[in-house]
């Protein structure tokens, strides 16, 4: 995430909410069609068809409380939809004290009428099941779930933004967040739901593999995914300080294993097992420019494949669709990126097995009989 870049002061920015869609039933046409058939069959007759239509897309329903019973046994000990407070606090927290984005985002509400409303999926909905069935698929391909104490919902996540060298807050378009032992899940994420797709298998030179369609419980159990490899990564930093480990930290060593390698102000993927691509690297040379690695060329056919586009925003996102992928489709991982593959499996025996929560144990009792 680039937090220095400046441009100009753009008004949608500051313009009220855009008005809320009409909810649409596949199978009626339009919103007055559906106020037709609930006059004429009453609302049953809609409930029934919205159901079968959710079976058919294999979602179900969930009510809030059930969904907050549900992820207890994973250590969330709170769900709920999120206050300004609350998301003034996780900015300030997730950007660091120098910028405090929360109090940014507070001053802009009052000085600019910055649109601002809480949001959550309500009382019953599907995006709650797809949610546990995410917490469910982590745990299964892991072998645990790295610490989560709150689920919070907001409308919007906020990034930072400087016009004429001040810091003011922008609208984020972002699915989800994850920071501090919270997930944050934003309104957005049912509609990005369906646009988490990944490659079916390996690319060929320039023939990219197909894309499998998703459904929105599907994307929405990648999304949750994807934010608890950043749990995980959070976890091993924590795991490491504890046992003043000496190797080279998390992201170094990722970096390291799968071609990225910091350039100036941003960083390049190289595709690390074509020729010389690794010895270069650790030589600090540039390798070779036509196995540099874009968002323009990612699915033409490498050696080392990452499992999408967003891959290759930067290493710390490519982390986190790494472990999405290790969970939801290990074997088209495997096939296309077998670097990333054996890392993740390695870094998750390594926070996961029954060995590593006995040490973690044992340390956590020396702690306490010294603190004693």
């Amino acid at each position: 995430m680039d937090r220095s870049r400046s441009v100009r002061a753009r008004p949608e920015l500051f313009e009220s909410r855009e008005p809320v869609a009409r909810t649409k039933v596949p199978g009626v046409d339009g919103p007055e069609r559906l106020l037709e058939l609930q006059r004429s069959a009453g609302n049953a007759a809609v409930s029934g068809l919205i159901a079968r239509q959710r079976a058919r897309t294999g979602e179900r329903s969930m009510t809030l409380a059930d969904f907050s019973q549900g992820v207890r046994r994973f250590g969330v000990t709170s769900v709920k939809t999120g206050t300004l407070e609350e998301q003034t606090q996780l900015l300030n927290t997730q950007f660091g004290a120098e910028d405090r984005l929360g109090d940014v985002l507070q001053n802009d509400i009052r000085a600019h009428n910055f649109p601002w409303a809480s949001w959550g999926p309500g009382d019953t909905s599907p995006v709650y099941a797809s949610i546990l069935a995410g917490f469910e698929d982590f745990e299964r391909g892991m072998g645990g779930v790295p610490p989560v104490s709150e689920i919070w919902f907001f409308e919007f996540g906020f990034l930072p933004l400087t016009i004429q060298g001040q810091l003011r807050v922008r609208r984020g378009t972002m699915a989800a967040e994850f920071g501090g032992g919270k997930l944050a899940l934003y309104k957005a994420a049912e509609a990005e739901a369906t646009q988490k797709v990944i490659p079916v298998r390996r690319d060929r030179d320039r023939r990219p593999s197909r894309a499998e369609r998703v459904t929105r419980d599907i994307g929405l159990r990648r999304i949750v995914s994807h934010e608890l490899g950043h749990g995980m990564q959070e976890l091993a930093y924590q795991r490491a300080s504890e046992a003043a480990d000496s190797r080279p930290e998390l992201m170094a060593r990722y970096r390291a294993q799968v071609g990225w390698v910091q350039r100036g102000a941003r960083e390049r993927l190289y595709d690390i097992r074509a020729p010389g691509v690794e010895e270069a690297l650790a030589a600090g040379t540039e390798p070779d420019a036509r196995f540099e690695i874009t968002k323009e060329n990612w699915d033409q056919g490498f050696r080392e494949q990452p499992i999408s586009k967003y891959s290759v925003t930067e290493s710390f996102e490519d982390f986190g669709e790494a472990v999405m992928a290790y969970v939801q489709r290990p074997a088209v991982l495997q096939s296309r990126s077998p670097r990333r593959f054996a890392f993740v499996r390695e870094l998750a025996e390594e926070l996961f097995s029954p060995e590593a929560e006995e040490t973690e144990a044992e340390a956590e009792g020396a702690q306490a009989s010294g603190g004693g």
